[in-house]
């Protein structure tokens, strides 16, 4: 009998899944293909946008994000996005850390689950110019959103989500021009409407996958009191840090792409509809995604989540239990759930 408990390497090539009827990129060779494959679409074509939400303010919303299109619009839209925002966060890191450490400092008296939801969000509701209250109250909105645009959303869900999105892009309007939004005009992107949208796209990506960034170092520090040591030292490798916590405990473990009509990819002949599930935690691909959809917003994510670490890790306060450890459910969000609900002051 062979006991051996060796690693298998990965099978290249897209593996089907009979019972859910789709398709699995999980070797990086096939990652790779799938992620740069110059026909695949990142929503199905009948279905552009959530169908609970058609046809109402969130769905219009959704289906104007540029990591949710393909075509013109996110052509015209995504290189103005990446280059104004790698521009905006280089120009302003002092200032920004300075945002995002203050933000966490705020909200660690109400425990390590706010800390991790609420701090992301709000920082990038007030780099938009949102005022912070008003930043700081988001995370329920958001997660009404979440139920919105979660697969078999109620009619209730869909009702919630509406307002939600209403409610959201109203901050963004009655906010006074951002430093990034007058970037991103800079780079000629000004379609008012699409890059609106946009913006309310940010702080969402900052609540679900930036939160779930955050919460995974938390957990990489608390549980290597040594790494935890090393990392309060001046010169500490935080890029290294948030790489390694990327690669081994991916906040973003999977992303889909689909086929609009029959076509080759990784070797394999997918009919029109076809469903790919990319995993992207071992894979050794960025958490962020690669190839045309792949998240403008990096740089800053990186810089929220290393911020507002440093400023946990200077607190003072206890880390929170990560022993069985649970987490959200959700298929392709890695989000820990922190047993303890308020740090006691």
């Amino acid at each position: 009998m062979n006991t051996s408990t060796t690693p298998q390497p990965l099978q290249t090539g897209l593996l089907f899944d009979a019972e859910r009827q789709l398709w699995i990129a999980a070797h990086p060779d096939t990652v790779h293909d799938v992620l740069h494959h110059p026909g695949l679409r990142v929503r199905p074509v009948a279905e552009p946008v959530p169908k609970a939400l058609a046809g109402g303010p969130a769905g219009e919303m959704f289906g104007r994000w540029l990591r949710m299109s393909d075509g013109a619009a996110h052509q015209a839209g995504k290189p103005a996005l990446r280059a104004a925002l790698q521009r905006w966060t280089e120009e302003h890191r002092i200032e920004l850390r300075a945002l995002v450490q203050t933000s966490a400092a705020r909200r660690l008296p109400f425990g390590w689950p706010d800390w991790m939801w609420v701090t992301p969000a709000s920082s990038m509701a007030q780099m938009l110019g949102i005022a912070v209250e008003q930043a700081d109250a988001l995370a329920p909105l958001l997660r009404v959103l979440a139920k919105g645009f979660a697969p078999g959303a109620d009619e209730l869900a869909a009702r919630a989500a509406h307002e939600a999105a209403q409610t959201l892009q109203g901050l963004i309007a009655k906010a006074p021009p951002s430093r990034l939004l007058r970037a991103i005009r800079a780079e000629g992107w000004d379609d008012a409407s699409d890059v609106q949208a946009n913006l309310a796209g940010l702080i969402w990506q900052s609540f679900e996958a930036t939160a779930a960034l955050l919460g995974n170092g938390l957990v990489a520090l608390a549980r290597d009191a040594e790494l935890a040591r090393r990392m309060r030292e001046r010169d500490a490798d935080w890029a290294a840090l948030l790489r390694q916590v990327c690669r081994s405990d991916a906040p973003i473990q999977q992303t889909r792409r689909f086929a609009p009509q029959p076509m080759d990819v990784a070797g394999t002949e997918l009919p029109a509809g076809a469903c790919i599930i990319v995993v992207l935690s071992g894979a050794g691909t960025s958490t962020f995604g690669d190839g045309p959809h792949a998240c403008p917003g990096q740089d800053l994510a990186l810089l929220i989540a290393r911020s507002a670490l440093q400023q946990a890790l200077h607190s003072g306060m206890a880390w929170p239990a990560v022993d069985d450890l649970r987490y959200e459910p959700a298929a392709n969000l890695r989000a820990p759930i922190f047993a303890n609900p308020k740090v006691q002051t």
